[in-house]
């Protein structure tokens, strides 16, 4: 019998994955190649001539486009096969685009029945910015199939054990790399075996740490030092007056302001003030530290204690509920002593505002309305998830971009106070390390585009959460009933 059941589940998920193919097929494909390329489809076909022309994508003025290389290679293959150029350049990111639908239908698979996996692969099927990219000839289709496939070789190769695909998601993530920037977030991703084991610091992690620093430098040697446009000599047309320098040494990531820090060092009374929240986070640290359990306890005994006192209050806080999430242990921790950390946190919180109501640049002038922006983004705006993030969501797609944000927050405290751990652990965790890498890292543009790639992870909490809600009602409304 269980064979039989076996059979007949296989044969219904292969049933289910043929049809989101061809529907997707038929909703992405249809005149593909009737439009004329827009701006970025032209520079991106220009440099794919420049491969048919020499074999490398090198500008005629010097240097070489390198973004997405993998695909341009690709597209520049698929001009041999197809002669209309419009048709040629769009159907590599359609095939992407379709294969993206399956595949995310079996990731949901991991996390939900079939059933639910279904309805979320066919929001994706429906989503007119999926089919958007899904024809759109740039790299933003094709690697989000290739995070996808690496989130199901990652799952199933550590999670499930299976060692062929923990080699297979290593392999992907690296081809990743020569396909766009935004594969510098699935490094921290890759950690994500090594930050769930209790006890990291043993040989097995070594491997993994050791391909971390390899993957990490290859994103940045390809993405950063032949710089596209290099050699090309452009003339100014303005005058050096209005020329703005960047400044020397210009990393690429964003990092935390220290006008706050600078400040408080203004004034003896500040810093005096200043050492007794040192001493006070000194305290509580050397006091907690004799009753920690493992690793990641002392980590979060850290962060907790340095974070507040250079006013990084929105990192303090994606930390420490990263960490909550990855461990329970650690939220049990805090709690038992939460009077001592919320005296603490308070504390040193007060002692900002009192630096910028002293020594702060609103301090002399301004409203109060003014200045309480002015320090809600000191405390809170690094990570700048909000420009990042949180805008281009609410200005594109406003309505689901806030359902999607507000069930991906409302699981994950609600995951927090339920007992047992499950698989809904590893989904939070790469959300948050997406959400977190993608407002860090330097990007050209404020756009939605830096987060095509893992928006549909959403869907899961989101169903997950829509679930929880609709069985809470069924169960209160009969409380209510005579």
């Amino acid at each position: 019998m269980n064979r039989t059941a076996d059979k007949s589940n296989r044969t219904k998920i292969l049933v289910i994955l043929i049809a989101l193919t061809l529907i997707a097929g038929v909703l992405r494909g249809r005149e593909l190649g009737k439009w004329c390329f827009t701006v970025d489809e032209y520079y991106f076909q220009k440099s794919v001539s420049f491969i048919l022309e020499n074999g490398a994508p090198k500008l005629p003025g010097g240097g070489y486009y390198l973004r997405g290389l993998f695909i341009q290679y690709l597209t520049a293959l698929s001009s041999l096969v197809f002669p209309d150029r419009e048709f040629s350049a769009r159907i590599v990111p359609l095939i992407f685009g379709v294969l993206s639908i399956p595949l995310f239908f079996l990731i949901c698979r991991y996390f939900l029945p079939t059933f639910p996996a279904l309805l979320c692969s066919m929001i994706l099927l429906f989503s007119s910015w999926h089919i958007e990219f899904s024809r759109f000839s740039r790299m933003y289709a094709p690697f989000q199939f290739v995070f996808f496939l690496f989130i199901y070789f990652l799952y199933s190769g550590y999670i499930l054990k299976n060692k062929a695909h923990q080699i297979y998601s290593w392999i992907t993530a690296f081809i990743s790399v020569f396909i766009y920037e935004g594969s510098i977030v699935l490094p921290f991703i890759l950690l994500l075996p090594v930050i769930l084991d209790d006890a990291p610091l043993n040989r097995r992690t070594v491997g993994i740490l050791l391909g971390f620093i390899l993957l990490l430098g290859m994103n940045y040697l390809v993405n950063n030092l032949p710089v596209p446009y290099k050699g090309l000599q452009v003339v100014n047309p303005y005058p050096p007056e209005m020329i703005i320098k960047k400044p020397a040494l210009a990393g690429p990531i964003y990092l935390p302001d220290s006008e706050l820090l600078r400040a408080a060092w203004r004034s003896i009374f500040l810093v005096v003030g200043h050492l007794l929240c040192i001493m006070g986070g000194a305290y509580i640290y050397f006091k907690q530290l004799k009753y920690k359990r493992n690793f990641w306890e002392v980590i979060a005994l850290t962060v907790a204690v340095s974070l507040p006192l250079l006013y990084q209050y929105g990192l303090l806080t994606y930390v420490l509920i990263f960490l909550f999430v990855s461990h329970k242990s650690i939220l049990n921790m805090f709690l038992e002593q939460r009077r001592s950390w919320i005296l603490y946190f308070v504390l040193t919180f007060f002692f900002w505002i009192l630096v910028g109501m002293m020594e702060g640049p609103l301090a002399p002038v301004g409203t109060i309305r003014q200045f309480g922006i002015k320090m809600v983004s000191l405390l809170f705006g690094y990570p700048p998830m909000y420009k990042a993030i949180f805008l281009p969501f609410l200005g594109v797609i406003p309505l689901w971009g806030t359902i999607l944000l507000l069930g991906l927050i409302g699981s994950v405290f609600r995951y927090l106070y339920t007992p047992n751990v499950d698989s809904r652990r590893f989904i939070f965790l790469v959300l948050i390390s997406c959400v977190v890498m993608v407002s860090t890292f330097k990007t050209l543009y404020t756009e939605t585009r830096y987060c095509f790639f893992f928006f549909p992870l959403l869907y899961i909490p989101v169903y997950i959460e829509a679930v929880f809600g609709a069985e809470f009602a069924i169960k209160y409304f009969e409380r209510k009933e005579p």
